[in-house]
């Protein structure tokens, strides 16, 4: 099982600004620590308020547990700091359960399982997990084989940046009726991420 590695991106730390870490005076040292390269203060940091239920920090303890920084990697630790992280709602976290079911690292492989995982996360707005369930739908790979589906989510994580769904959605689309393609494209269109739901109401 891989984490994020020790070289985390700009766009990582980006997302983490957003959650509202100045409450977590342990979340932002564990940060500081982790940015340069001290796995072990930062998992002892992160520890605390994971503890305290921060999904974000909870998240990232099982990066560090599953990539082995300053720790032996250990898939059962990693696995339960995803889940409680993923059972808060946090999108991330839902998505590495939906790989984790996937491929079946650290637990029975189960389609159906990583489908609710990688939903989950799609509907939360993780543009990766949107591209991923447009395979299952496509396969029938733990959801029902819905075309449809497989578009509208294709679509959906092509225009909010993901950089290979657009590629996937325009192969489909090919083998699609045009009436099923235009049904498909105005689901995507209506879809909002949840920072919009409150004021989409109405949205065709």
């Amino acid at each position: 099982m891989q984490g994020i590695g020790p070289k985390a991106t700009a766009s990582v730390f980006a997302l983490l600004a957003s959650t509202g870490t100045g409450l977590w005076a342990d979340f932002d040292a564990g940060m500081q620590a982790y940015k340069n390269l001290d796995f072990t203060t930062a998992r002892i940091e992160w520890t605390q308020d994971a503890n305290k239920g921060h999904a974000v920090a909870q998240y990232y303890l099982g990066d560090i547990y599953s990539g082995g920084y300053s720790v032996t990697p250990d898939p059962e630790i990693a696995i339960k700091w995803y889940r409680l992280a993923a059972d808060q709602g946090y999108a991330p976290a839902q998505r590495r359960m939906g790989s984790i079911y996937a491929k079946g690292l650290g637990v029975i492989q189960d389609p159906a399982e990583a489908f609710r995982w990688y939903y989950a996360a799609a509907e939360g707005g993780d543009t990766h997990a949107q591209y991923m369930i447009g395979f299952s739908y496509r396969d029938g790979n733990g959801a029902p084989m819905e075309i449809v589906e497989a578009y509208k989510w294709w679509a959906i994580a092509a225009l909010w940046g993901d950089p290979d769904a657009g590629a996937e959605r325009d192969r489909l689309a090919g083998s699609m009726s045009d009436v099923d393609r235009s049904r498909a494209q105005r689901f995507a269109n209506a879809w909002l991420p949840p920072s919009n739901r409150s004021r989409g109401a109405g949205s065709e």
